[in-house]
């Protein structure tokens, strides 16, 4: 099943490798991934709109920040930031300053993004206000390339992104630990700062021996090991009842919870498994999101993402129907809700549902899915099917999803949804080598990740029955 799979803030990065050219899987193996800045633009284009005037008036008016990236003229890479009150605005904003630039997209609702206002108080130590547009320029270009060029996690990452995140205060620590030695202060000044500079990273190294925890749960979640997924469920739930202060510990044995209920559902049932979500000590208080939808539902966002990972779609359907009640223009929401609608076979609905998301305002990896979504239906929808489509959309999105899997593992159950659905895809388009190839190397994996009727549909049609032996007397 291709659902949209949102990550946690607070959550260091985690990677899995594999290699896309033949759809070879490599699981869980690790590898680097390599940095590179080339291509990015000599200028880096902002609008002339944080003046201190403007950025007064806008402040009163409620206005925010945006980052985006872009294509300018000759093919050349540029972003910046805008003040606008909603994703929309922003938009409207660059056409009008840049109308040479294309392909713009906002990058705000990234998940791994710091509110840009915070993001310029910790780099340049003044308000928003107060941020000179140059100032803003280089602030869109760290984050920009950070967000598209960091490679898979670790502790040595994770320990660089700890002090690029609190350099203010290392830097106010480290004046005062100089200061007290070279002006021969109270010992216990020195010491406090050296213990105020050290706290941060430890931390970090405390945190990432849970992070591959969590890795080891998700690689057993993917890999159907109930045992193990237990085992590092109980490890987290119990290091996050034990240090309620360490940051994401809590988020990461609620994810964990997740998968372990999706097993139980596949076994025993949605009602089993949503009984075993409300029980655990980690889940997230009704209400703690404030006025968001999902806050007030009782499992959040997983009160629609249990029963469609079970294949009941139908249900999460109406669990998606009352949650976009209150939050029409969730772009998110409407994608779930448009693939529930394919899997049922409304196709009108679903291309309608599709039709009222403006990716443009999405983070990357949850654009992606369109293609996805796009891709079932060219595939699926006997009254427009145009299978060549369907490859080529298919195609696309699994190789987004494969490459974002280095990002965050969490990606690696929608990149095997697409490879699924695009051996199906394969086989209808008269390439049933291809299918096969395509679906072999997910074999293993695919119970976990697509329901259980959309899986026998694809084997059926990917690896047709092979016709009986001949008898031993009618061989003679």
């Amino acid at each position: 099943m291709l659902w949209i799979e949102e990550r946690n803030q607070a959550r260091p990065r985690v990677s899995l490798a594999l290699r896309m050219d033949c759809f070879s899987v490599h699981f869980p193996a690790i590898a680097p991934r390599q940095r590179s800045r080339a291509g990015w633009p000599e200028r880096r284009l902002c609008p002339p709109c944080h003046n201190r005037r403007m950025a007064q008036q806008e402040t009163r008016t409620f206005r925010k920040h945006w980052l985006y990236t872009a294509t300018a003229p000759g093919g050349r890479r540029a972003q910046g930031v805008v003040q606008a009150s909603d994703a929309r605005q922003a938009l409207e904003v660059i056409g009008r300053e840049f109308p040479q630039l294309g392909n713009v997209r906002i990058l705000n609702m990234a998940s791994d993004l710091l509110p840009l206002e915070e993001a310029a108080r910790q780099r340049f130590g003044v308000p928003p206000d107060e941020v000179t547009p140059q100032q803003w320029a280089d602030l869109a270009a760290s984050l920009v390339a950070e967000m598209e060029q960091q490679g898979p996690g670790g502790l040595a990452q994770g320990l660089r992104q700890t002090a690029a995140r609190h350099r203010p205060l290392l830097l106010g620590l480290g004046v005062a630990l100089a200061l007290a030695l070279y002006r021969q202060w109270p010992w216990w000044v020195a010491l406090l700062a050296a213990l105020g500079m050290a706290a941060p990273f430890a931390a970090c190294a405390l945190a990432w021996r849970h992070v591959l925890q969590h890795r080891q749960g998700l690689c057993a979640a993917l890999a159907g090991d109930a045992m193990g997924l237990q085992e590092s469920l109980q490890a987290l739930t119990d290091a996050a009842l034990r240090r309620p202060w360490v940051p994401g510990l809590r988020e990461m044995a609620w994810e964990l919870a997740f998968y372990s209920a999706c097993m139980t559902a596949r076994y025993q049932g949605v009602a089993a498994a949503r009984a075993e979500l409300l029980e655990h000590p980690c889940r997230p208080e009704a209400g703690a999101g404030g006025a968001d939808a999902a806050s007030r539902q009782p499992l959040g966002i997983f009160e629609y993402l249990l029963p469609a990972r079970a294949g009941d779609f139908a249900t999460a359907a109406a669990v998606l129907e009352g949650m976009l009640a209150a939050a029409p223009d969730r772009p998110e929401w409407l994608m779930d809700l448009a693939i529930t609608r394919e899997r049922l076979g409304q196709f009108d609905e679903a291309r309608r549902l599709l039709a009222r998301v403006n990716t443009q305002e999405l983070p990357p990896f949850i654009a992606m899915y369109e293609q996805g979504i796009r891709g079932l239906l060219a595939l699926d929808d006997a009254r427009h099917a145009d299978f060549g489509q369907a490859v080529a959309l298919l195609t696309a999105a699994c190789r987004t999803a494969l490459e974002w899997t280095q990002r965050n593992p969490v990606f690696w159950w929608s990149a095997i949804s697409f490879a699924c659905e695009l051996s199906l895809a394969l086989a209808r388009n008269g390439q049933p080598q291809a299918a096969r190839r395509a679906l072999a190397t997910v074999r293993r994996l695919a119970p976990q990740c697509v329901d259980a009727r959309r899986l026998e549909i694809i084997r059926a049609e990917v690896e047709p029955a092979l016709p009986p032996a001949p008898a031993a007397g009618a061989a003679a």
